[in-house]
């Protein structure tokens, strides 16, 4: 598959239109039966078409507008269905604006986590992954290996928390890379700690905390202080990442991929991010997140694609403001050919720290990411020691 945005489209019209009924129907169903059923396309065209409507004598029209994009891209679907490739793109491009909201909301789905979920994670069925499959199917494939390895779902979720100063606020996302220390990216921890006489110290007293069980339907959250800074890169030029000490040890960890590997053959990798999305209800993709679930764990799965750097990953996971610091974890599938190496599952290859959305970019959203190895060859060598004995 190409790095353009739309390829699922323009590879598979067909299943595309089926996703979009499909997901249209479900969603509608859920509303009649009271049910909270998570992003649907209507939904993001109404949040795409709220952001760039200024005048609010005409707000009552957004859903007689976001019903005609719905019925516009189903008449383009089902002429790119009938077209050859080259005109499949043209159409793509000319339609970006429409087309987007199906990419999103049927096909990079961002699922809180809650407290009735399976060792399998947050259910997903019925949202398309890139490779056209159900990312139900595509993220239970390599269960059996992912818990022979002690690295499901569920348990690289319980590693991954949300970073906060000691009144509760939401500041970021990261997670633990050993049983007592913490990852997150440098801008994130610098909200919490400045540097003085070469040592980092609170901004405010108590520093910061993180809290591990920020999912949906948790009634007593409670959250763990950190201890102090171990490092925070010095250079601007250096990866953006930051380890802090924490005061209580956990029972689960994230690996980090310590081997180098070019970006480039990561094309096509599949992933999924874990982080807590911040959703502003202006954002063009609250369609997509539920702004009743801001603030909470969510899977953001998603594909890797070549950036151009080697010190940097692109990834196109759903993400938003709040999830800097989210792990992005091999799922142990790809859509190119050949095979994932099976010691990468459920292995953390980068660390997610900006991302940018543009509802004009045909491209799409752009998440980029620092690689692990980088992580590890720009820390101190007792430093990366300990995260690589920690295994």
């Amino acid at each position: 598959m190409s790095r353009h945005r739309f390829s699922e489209l323009m590879e598979a019209p067909e299943a595309a239109l089926a996703a979009l009924e499909g997901e249209f129907q479900r969603h509608s169903h859920g509303r009649e039966a009271g049910e909270g059923r998570g992003a649907n396309v209507r939904d993001v065209y109404v949040a795409q078409i709220d952001r760039q409507i200024l005048d609010d004598r005409i707000q009552h029209r957004l859903d007689e507008i976001a019903s005609l994009r719905l019925e516009q891209a189903r008449l383009v679907l089902k002429e790119m269905a009938e077209v050859d490739a080259g005109a499949r793109e043209d159409l793509a491009f000319k339609n970006a604006h429409i087309l987007e909201a199906i990419v999103m909301a049927c096909y990079r789905p961002a699922v809180p986590f809650s407290t009735r979920d399976e060792e399998s994670g947050p259910d997903v069925r019925g949202r398309l992954s890139a490779d056209g499959d159900e990312w139900q199917k595509v993220l239970r494939r390599a269960l059996p290996r992912q818990n022979e390895a002690g690295r499901s779902i569920m348990a690289n979720a319980r590693a991954c928390g949300r970073v906060e100063d000691p009144t509760g606020a939401h500041l970021g996302s990261g997670f633990r890379v050993t049983p007592d220390l913490f990852a997150t990216n440098r801008h994130v921890a610098v909200a919490l700690y400045r540097q003085r006489d070469l040592r980092w110290v609170p901004v405010v007293p108590g520093g910061g905390q993180v809290g591990f069980d920020r999912v949906a339907g948790a009634d007593r959250p409670h959250a763990i202080a950190f201890e102090d800074v171990v490092h925070i890169d010095p250079s601007l030029s250096g990866p953006d990442i930051a380890l802090i000490r924490l005061r209580d040890a956990g029972d689960h960890h994230l690996k980090l991929r310590d081997s180098r590997l070019d970006p480039r053959s990561l094309e096509g990798r599949i992933v999924y991010a874990i982080g807590h999305p911040r959703v502003d209800r202006g954002a063009a993709v609250s369609g997509v997140f539920d702004c009743a679930h801001s603030g909470l764990k969510h899977l953001m799965p998603g594909c890797v694609h070549w950036s151009g750097q080697e010190k940097e990953i692109r990834h196109d996971c759903s993400t938003m403001g709040g999830a800097s610091g989210s792990p992005l974890i091999d799922a142990g599938a790809t859509n190119k050919p050949g095979d994932v190496d099976p010691d990468d599952i459920g292995v953390v290859l980068a660390v997610h720290f900006s991302g940018a959305y543009d509802v004009t970019q045909v491209f799409g959203p752009a998440n980029y990411a620092v690689p692990s190895w980088w992580v590890l060859e720009a820390l101190p060598g007792a430093l990366a020691k300990e995260i690589a004995d920690a295994g």
